[in-house]
């Protein structure tokens, strides 16, 4: 078990989902710890994917006649003229304060620029790009306070979705199923049933106990993914609507041409680019994106290893399908760490933005930042960390900006933000390294007449 548990420990590291060989070889016992550590696991995904991956809903072609449809939004087309918008009606937006990684969302590196070397389109705005209004979409994919989706793909549409992908892929299936399976479920209900004649014999339970046994043992709504196996690969679809492909992480994934870097750590620039241009190409028919841009992005860790990103988003149309297309569709690969120059994992995510609410006036950066100094912003970055960073209050360490939209789980609709990036002087520094902290702090990019609660920080998480 020693190399399973080291695969989801991965798993949960990279994209926040527990692995079918985990659930594969789990025992009646330990399928409980699993499916809690599943539970959290998103948690993990909002902390990475901060910078990388977004959550998503399937590709057109795949679920075209299924209920999370990617459909083109209407809007108006880009426009600088405030002529061409009615604001009037629109509907109050109420601020979702997903905080729902684990620590605080923060980077290092040895100067701002190689956090926002990220090719996100807004930071290559002009003078002449004025963008006055950006879409706010609904977000469709419901969760309950546990991190479980409520109404998300049936069990058939994601094995449907499985198949469709191993047609386009042109490989034959040799085993399709759910995690968890409707035994494991069951087994579950099981518990629920027995607890709950135990409390109808105890009358003088404590409520905190009822809550614990009840998030240790609550069924799942369904299940959360489905495996086909291919040969030594592996098509993963889940109720959320994003599909991978694990291309053997136990048997060592698929190597790539020699002429390729391909790796975990301190891979530059130039070879980054040169190896997604090759799996871009590669596998254009199962990214299905008509003009992909590849997004540069890097942090350190406290060894001074650049982690490299591997990630390209659709750039196709003008300006803000480009913002939309970076926030909300994009394409992720994932070396195997162990064996540079093999490819493990190949995750595509496309977030369903059918369900348009408006086109809503947005605020200029210098107004972000008058709010960001006067703290009316989202952040997990700790008191003490803020308390203790110098003149931060009065802005002096702002180190850059860039508009992004909010993906988590838990946020009920998709509105733009401006994240800021604050030199933590205040953190514990690496000063052998000389490099730097950077938290980031979210400033509601929506005007505030539109907004029902302006975030206040007041010390807490928020």
């Amino acid at each position: 078990m020693s190399d399973i548990n080291n695969r989801s420990v991965k798993l949960l590291d990279a994209i926040g989902l527990i692995g079918d060989e985990i659930i594969a070889e789990a025992t009646e016992e330990n399928f409980d710890i699993i499916r809690r550590a599943k539970k959290h696991a998103w948690r993990v995904l909002s902390s990475f994917i901060a910078a990388c991956l977004v959550l998503a809903a399937a590709m057109t072609f795949i679920i075209a006649n299924q209920k999370h449809i990617n459909i083109e939004p209407e809007r108006s087309a880009y426009s600088q003229n405030p002529d061409d918008f009615d604001f009037s009606g629109l509907p109050m937006l109420t601020i979702g304060e997903d905080n729902s990684a684990m620590g605080f969302e923060g980077h290092m590196a040895y100067d701002i620029s190689e956090l926002l070397n990220n090719n996100n389109p807004w930071l290559s705005m002009t003078e002449e790009d004025n963008i006055i209004a950006l879409p706010v979409f609904k977000n469709h994919i419901i969760r309950d306070r546990a991190g479980e989706i409520v109404d998300g793909l049936s069990a058939e549409e994601m094995i449907q979705n499985a198949r469709d992908l191993a047609e386009i892929m042109g490989w034959t299936i040799d085993e399709i199923y759910t995690n968890p399976t409707e035994e494991q479920l069951q087994k579950a209900r099981d518990k629920i049933d027995s607890f709950n004649s135990w409390i109808e014999e105890n009358e003088n339970i404590p409520e905190d106990m009822k809550d614990e046994h009840y998030q240790e043992y609550y069924p799942e709504t369904g299940p959360y993914q489905a495996v086909a196996k291919c040969g030594d690969y592996n098509i993963e679809t889940f109720s959320d609507g994003h599909y991978a492909i694990d291309f053997g992480y136990m048997t060592g994934g698929l190597e790539l041409p020699e002429k390729y870097t391909f790796t975990t750590y301190d891979n530059t620039d130039e070879k980054i680019t040169e190896v997604m241009q090759y799996l871009l190409e590669q596998y254009k028919n199962f990214i299905n994106m008509k003009s992909p841009a590849i997004s540069l992005f890097g942090s350190y860790n406290i060894y001074a290893q650049k982690l490299s990103s591997y990630i390209a988003y659709e750039s196709d149309g003008d300006l803000i399908d480009q913002i939309l297309g970076y926030n909300f569709d994009t394409v992720w690969f994932a070396p195997r760490e162990e064996n540079p120059g093999s490819l493990w994992l190949m995750s595509r995510n496309i977030i369903d933005l059918s369900e348009k609410i408006g086109d809503y006036p947005i605020i200029t950066t210098d107004e972000a930042r008058e709010l960001l100094v006067q703290n009316n912003y989202i952040t997990t970055v700790p008191f003490d960390v803020v308390r203790y960073s110098g003149d931060f209050i009065d802005g002096n360490y702002i180190s850059g900006v860039e508009l992004v939209y909010r993906t988590g789980p838990w946020e009920e609709v998709f509105m733009p933000y401006y994240k800021f990036y604050i030199e933590l002087t205040g953190f514990q520094r690496i000063d052998e390294l000389n490099l730097k902290n950077y938290g980031v702090f979210y400033v509601p990019a929506v005007k505030q007449e539109y907004l029902t609660n302006m975030p206040i920080w007041d010390g807490r998480f928020n």
